[in-house]
This record gives C-alpha cells, sequence and structure tokens, in this order.
C-alpha cells in the first residue's frame, strides 16, 4: 500500500493527547500497569508503540481473538473507549475475565477468604488441579504426583462455579513462580501485603467497553471477517527464533500453545479483510508468513523467563538492571479500502 494512503489512528486528537501523555522525554513510552494478572508475554511496556502503529479505525472497535493478560485491551477500553470484543482459546482464562467483568465484587470477596501462606496455596492448587482433571483437553496427557487429600466439600466446590473457578485460577497464577498455570508458589509472591495491594488494584479496574468470550481463532476470525483485530499469538518457537523457549513448557500444561497452527493463522488473516495490528516475535519463518503486511521493529524488554534468580534479583533490588531484550515485531494489515 501507498505511504500517502495509509491513515492512522494517531492522528486523531484523543489518540494523540493520549500517547503525549504516556511518552518519556527520551522519545520511549512508558509502562502501562493496567492488567490484574501477572502473564507470560504481556505487553505492558509495548502499549504505546502498538498505539503509535494502530491504523485508522473504521469504528472504535477491535476484536482481540488472544485475550491472554489483556493489557492492550484493557487501555483500549478503559482509557481510550474503544469497544473491545475479546476471545481466549483456554476457558479458565476466559472464565477469569468474564467473572471480573460482571461479578467484580462477588470476586473480591471470595478472594479476601484465602490465607497467603504457603500451605494454603498447596491446598488450593490441588482443589483447582481435582477440577481441571474433569475439563482438561482429552489430548491433554499428564501425570500428577503427589497427590493430597482434599475435603468432601472441596471435591466438587468448583464445579458449575464460575465465580470459584476464577478465584481459584487467579490465586494460583498470581502467587505461582513465573506466571503459570497450576504452578508452584513463589516466595517473592506469597507476601500478604503484596496480595492486598493486587485486591486493592482489582477494585480499581474500570472494565467497560470490554467482553470476554471462549473461543478458537479459526471461529473468531470466521465470525469477525470486516473487523479490526488486535492480535498477540503464541510465539514461533522454531527455526532461528530467539525467544526464550521455556516460555510455554514452562508453564507446568501448556495447554494451547504446543502445536499451534501458526500457518493457518496467516493463511486465514491473508483472507482478512478487516485489517490487523499483531506481536509476534521476530524471526524468519513469521516474516516469511507475513512478507506482504508492514513491519515494525520495537524495543521493549521482558523479565519473563529468566529463572527465579533473575527476575528475584530486579523485585528485591527494585531495579530493571537484570531483564531480557524481546525479540519482537510488530505486523500490520491496513483494511480492504
Amino acid at each position: 500500500m501507498d505511504d500517502t494512503i495509509r491513515q492512522y489512528e494517531r492522528d486523531e486528537d484523543y489518540l494523540k493527547d493520549f500517547l503525549k501523555k504516556i511518552k518519556n522525554k527520551n522519545g520511549s513510552y512508558k509502562r502501562i500497569c493496567i492488567s490484574p494478572i501477572r502473564y507470560a508475554g504481556g505487553k505492558s511496556k509495548a502499549i504505546g508503540l502498538i498505539l503509535e502503529n494502530l491504523p485508522k479505525l473504521k469504528e472504535k472497535k477491535i476484536v482481540s481473538p488472544f485475550f491472554g493478560g489483556g493489557s492492550v485491551e484493557l487501555c483500549l477500553s478503559s482509557m481510550l473507549g474503544i469497544e473491545v470484543i475479546g476471545y481466549d482459546v483456554f476457558n479458565m482464562l476466559a472464565n477469569f475475565w468474564n467473572v471480573l467483568i460482571h461479578h467484580k465484587e462477588d470476586f473480591i470477596n471470595e478472594l479476601k477468604k484465602f490465607e497467603i501462606t504457603q500451605e494454603e496455596f498447596t491446598y488450593n492448587r490441588h482443589v483447582l488441579l481435582n477440577y481441571w482433571d474433569k475439563i482438561k483437553p482429552v489430548d491433554l496427557h499428564y501425570k500428577t504426583k503427589n497427590k493430597i487429600e482434599l475435603k468432601e466439600e472441596d471435591l466438587t466446590k468448583l464445579d458449575n462455579n464460575a465465580i470459584n473457578q476464577a478465584v481459584y485460577y487467579y490465586y494460583n497464577m498470581t502467587l505461582s513462580y513465573g506466571p503459570m498455570f497450576l504452578g508452584w508458589p513463589s516466595s517473592n509472591e506469597i507476601n500478604k501485603d503484596k496480595f492486598k495491594r493486587r485486591i486493592e488494584k482489582i477494585k480499581e479496574l474500570n472494565l467497560i467497553n470490554l467482553q470476554v468470550s471462549c473461543s478458537s481463532f479459526e471461529d473468531i476470525l470466521e465470525n469477525h471477517a470486516n473487523d479490526f483485530l488486535f492480535l498477540d499469538p503464541p510465539y514461533y518457537l522454531n527455526g532461528d527464533s530467539k525467544m526464550f523457549k521455556g516460555m510455554y513448557p514452562n508453564c507446568n500444561f501448556a495447554i494451547h500453545h504446543n502445536n499451534f497452527d501458526h500457518i493457518k493463522l496467516a493463511d486465514m488473516l491473508k483472507k482478512h479483510e478487516g485489517g490487523f495490528i499483531m506481536t509476534y516475535n521476530n524471526c524468519s519463518k513469521i516474516r516469511d508468513l507475513y512478507e506482504d503486511c508492514i513491519f515494525v521493529f520495537p524495543e521493549w524488554q521482558y523479565t519473563y523467563g529468566q529463572g527465579e534468580t533473575r527476575i528475584g534479583k530486579n523485585r528485591q533490588k527494585n531495579t530493571n538492571n537484570n531483564i531480557k531484550e524481546s525479540h519482537e515485531i510488530i505486523i500490520i494489515k491496513w483494511a480492504k479500502q
């Protein structure tokens, strides 16, 4: 597409003003820590650059097929007034967001009942694991060692109870090393004062212009053929990818990231007429798959996937000296005129 007919949303006054507010003196953008969950590959540092490259929207609506930690989506919906229709294929995560949007007060009240100790964490992890055994994908094979005995009432505590499912999911993920689903306890996170601050952050969330459901990207792209998309798919971890190989396998249950069909996603996006902006890891395979799109090569950094020692040093010393540079790319396709 000729540069003269490319139009950006950043030229609209509301976004121009917002970008000005979050820009540092050195030209970089501030991190916007809006998501209530710690999430692998979260985009809190990338929000400014993503918004700067956002194509002109036909309407103030964006569809997100890979909602994940929701940093970009929450900024769009609560700070910029853009309607966000979000999805995630992981049912536990989609349920968490849905409960938070519609039952936030009940969620907080249940969350406050938990003790923040390693013993409580371990017991609650097995309550969650007991439920997960009932609903996990049939092709996900694993063996859990050293299961503990649960109280009779806890064997069905999460069955048909969306709020309890969301609370146990959040409690486990927030206090885990990683973070990861059904992860192990983190000495950095099992902290009563820190947990209280996290609850206060949830209270302050303004969850407007937002909905989240569980669905696959195949169904989403078919049902939103003419809508503009923001996509943050699982990383491509083969070939010359420089992404940390343990990012997904390290998450205990690589539920929907192992064997992700990157080629099918690319084929569907080639036919998508609504336009999109997407974050991916920068490697030759991904550049080849999207060779007809526009590439932006950002610079931001993650502390995820570096090991407990390096992350712990950052948090204990309140510094970012122990960081991992990203190897990412922003991919843009304008909507069909």
